[in-house]
């Protein structure tokens, strides 16, 4: 959401995902500690799927893209923190 509460749509590219988590590379900047939901096809299990994550790290990398790393929650890797 952006800082008056209104949804936020941006585009990212999934660069690995784990049971617990998923690390994105995105061109805009998502704030540590924010909470996200990530929608795509995640696996065989997964399709089309919404889930919701918490972002946990970020990095920036060269050509203004930023990479993320996302914990879903719920999970155990969630539960863990």
């Amino acid at each position: 959401q952006d800082q008056k509460g209104n949804p936020r749509w941006v585009i990212a590219y999934l660069s690995d995902v784990s049971e617990g988590g998923a690390g994105l590379a995105l061109m805009t900047p998502l704030e540590i500690g924010s909470k996200v939901v990530i929608q795509g096809n995640f696996g065989d299990n997964q399709t089309d799927a919404q889930l919701e994550a918490e972002v946990r790290w970020r990095t920036q990398g060269s050509g203004g893209v930023f990479n993320v790393g996302l914990a879903l929650v719920g999970s155990r890797s969630d539960d863990a923190s």
